[in-house]
């Protein structure tokens, strides 16, 4: 019932939005990957990729002077455009598994700093946007 009522609520111009959104994020992603290209073993481009995208949605969800949040469509072609393309849940556990067989330790270290790392970003990005809302 509800995935109905959500497909029948999408229209060509979210879809467009999205699309959009999804454009761009992917090049933000594939621009940080080649910046922190590395062969240490360690993702580190994932891994800051997937930090700064928990910091930043959190931020945005929760910052209310951001001017272009009052449109619907600009903060859905945001959120699930820029920040879903650029964060990618599979690529992170992809590289956990290819980590782990030769190198548990960069495994480790990377899934539990992707996961702890990213509460906390998610935390201070809401933290930020509410102290800027009191002044």
């Amino acid at each position: 019932m509800v995935v109905v009522r959500i497909v029948n609520n999408m229209n060509l111009k979210t879809s467009i939005a999205i699309g959009i959104g999804g454009a761009i994020g992917t090049l933000f992603r594939y621009t940080i990957s080649l910046i922190f290209m590395t062969n240490s073993g360690f993702p580190i481009a994932t891994f800051l990729i997937n930090l700064s995208g928990c910091f930043i949605l959190s931020f945005i969800l929760t910052f209310s002077h951001i001017k272009w949040k009052k449109q619907p469509l600009s903060i859905i072609a945001f959120n699930v455009g820029v920040i879903g393309s650029f964060t990618t849940f599979s690529t992170f556990v992809v590289e956990v598994a290819q980590l782990f067989p030769s190198h548990l330790g960069f495994a480790l270290l990377y899934a539990f700093g992707s996961i702890i790392g990213g509460i906390i970003c998610a935390f201070s990005g809401y933290y930020i946007a509410h102290m800027l809302e009191i002044r």
